[in-house]
């Protein structure tokens, strides 16, 4: 399952028309590189973003260009569990059918801060909000033809482990290790719920983008404010960066492709840790808990895949 050992559902898809595609950190690095590509390539977008200035502005600016492309934008703060059920409750009001979920937003944050719900900000902002997201999206993903997920994790996970004892870091908080332990929980939330999906026609997938010229660290404290000036210039383009995410929302070559873990468009296997059955089950039933949110009756709703997994 996990890593390499990917399920694979073969699903006919139509890739010449339009995707309907929804994005979060739509605005910045990253996320603004990958929307941007893909406005390019005909696709309909759901921008999410914390700025909604920035957004109307990205929206503007697409819309002025590519105007065969519907680009609708959504403000709303996803380190609150309220304002993740808020921003989906809008757009399935507003959007009948979606393809695919780019769940992109993240970042690192240099001292340690409480969301409105007090989690620690970091693991609220990078993982919970994919988990709460994806659950609340899933019944309109279903309804597609071939619906696709995409977690933006990183490399930055190896080498981390999850505290279950400290969680949230209120005891002990460092900001990269605490940024690679929610980049190791979004491979945990990928290969758990690839696994739960595998007998419906949506599939999950997570990718490490590259380290990427964009925003992220910039306010980071002590030492790491004085190295990242100066290895920022060895660092990828956002464009490269989202090439990747691209790839995983409109490639036919990853149809039915679902648990894997992806760099340079490629299926890698991820950390040993990272695949520890044990630690991925405590987190999502943690998830669950915290979020008020369980996927069990929104899965079991969902149309199966088209041909059983495993069969060609």
């Amino acid at each position: 399952m996990h890593g390499g050992c990917t399920f694979i559902k073969y699903q006919k898809a139509n890739f010449m028309a339009q995707k309907t595609i929804v994005i979060t950190g739509a605005t910045a690095g990253i996320g603004l590189a990958a929307t941007i590509r893909l406005a390019e390539m005909g696709n309909n977008l759901i921008l999410i973003s914390r700025d909604e200035n920035k957004l109307q502005q990205v929206k503007l600016n697409i819309t002025n260009k590519y105007n065969t492309v519907s680009c609708d934008v959504y403000p709303a703060d996803l380190s609150s569990m309220n304002g993740i059920r808020g921003v989906a409750a809008r757009i399935i009001k507003n959007h009948a059918n979606i393809d695919v979920l780019l769940n992109n937003a993240g970042g690192v944050f240099p001292e340690y801060t409480e969301t409105v719900d007090g989690f620690e900000y970091t693991f609220a902002f990078n993982h919970l909000s994919y988990f709460l997201l994806t659950g609340l999206l899933l019944p309109v993903l279903g309804k597609s033809e071939e619906p696709r997920i995409i977690n933006t994790s990183s490399k930055a996970h190896n080498g981390s482990k999850l505290d279950f004892s400290d969680i949230m870091h209120k005891q002990h908080f460092k900001p990269m290790e605490v940024y690679s332990e929610s980049k190791l929980a979004n491979l945990y939330f990928t290969y758990k719920l690839a696994s739960l999906l595998n007998e419906t026609n949506v599939t999950v997938n997570a990718l490490h983008p590259g380290v990427v010229q964009t925003n992220f660290g910039q306010d980071m404290p002590g030492l790491w404010k004085l190295i990242l000036p100066i290895i920022r210039k060895f660092f990828i383009s956002a464009q490269e960066g989202a090439e990747t995410s691209v790839f995983l929302a409109t490639s036919p070559e990853v149809t039915g492709v679902n648990g894997a873990y992806f760099i340079k468009k490629k299926p890698v296997v991820s950390s040993l840790v990272s695949l520890e059955e044990a630690s991925m089950n405590k987190l999502w039933d943690l998830s669950e808990k915290l979020t008020g949110f369980s996927y069990t009756e929104v899965i079991s709703a969902l149309p199966k895949a088209v041909i059983p997994v495993g069969e060609e």
